[in-house]
Formats: C-alpha cells, structure tokens, sequence
C-alpha cells in the first residue's frame, strides 16, 4: 500500500516465551528517515533491563546487511535512555536529536555502519 515498506517483523524469544518484536524496514520513506529507522524494537514489560533488546538489535544487524543496507538508522526517544545505551552498544553514532512534535520527547537518531 502506498506509505509502506517491505519490512521484516521477528519475534525475539526465551526457549518458547515471546521476551519483544522487532522491524527490519528494507526502506526508508520520509517519516521512517526522520523518525522510525531501519530497525525498530520493543521488550515486554517483564522483559525488559535483561539485555533481551542488544541481543535482538545485534541479531538484527546482519539481517539488514544482508538484505544490502550499508548504514542503518535507529532511533529512540531522548527520555529512554535505556533504548539509548542499546543503540550505543551495538554501535550507533548519535547523528542528531530533532523535535517531532511540541511537547514530545526529542528523537534520538543513531547511524550504524553495517558494511
């Protein structure tokens, strides 16, 4: 449909139990290259602070190599700084923080070179 992407959507999971999803967007249309990113992600709440997002992100990354993305955009909110050290670890140079929307946090925009 006209707006979207091919994207990947992927389960990370523990043995059976689903811990978060995540998106590998193969392109990037104007909204997804100021907000969205090549690859977004999210933990369940019981999940989260147990390093279940770097693994996701890290597995993640030669995905989108693979499908021929050179550099791939990550984005997070200023006020995660969890999704932030996240993006660090696995890489991401801090580009900008831009304002999407008056009173939103900004947006964190990370480039990692995949190549």
């Amino acid at each position: 449909p006209a707006g979207f992407v091919p994207c990947a959507v992927l389960g990370g999971f523990v043995g059976e139990e689903l811990v978060g999803m995540l998106a590998i967007r193969l392109k990037l249309n104007d909204h997804l290259l100021r907000e969205g990113g090549h690859i977004g992600y999210g933990v369940l709440p019981d999940s989260r602070r147990k390093g279940f997002a770097k693994a996701m992100l890290a597995q993640a990354l030669p995905i989108a190599r693979a499908a021929g993305i050179a550099k791939a955009l990550v984005t997070c909110d200023d006020d995660n700084p969890g999704s932030a050290k996240t993006i660090e670890a696995c890489g991401g140079v801090l580009e900008n923080k831009i304002e999407i929307a008056p009173g939103k946090p900004l947006k964190r925009r990370y480039w990692i070179t995949l190549d």
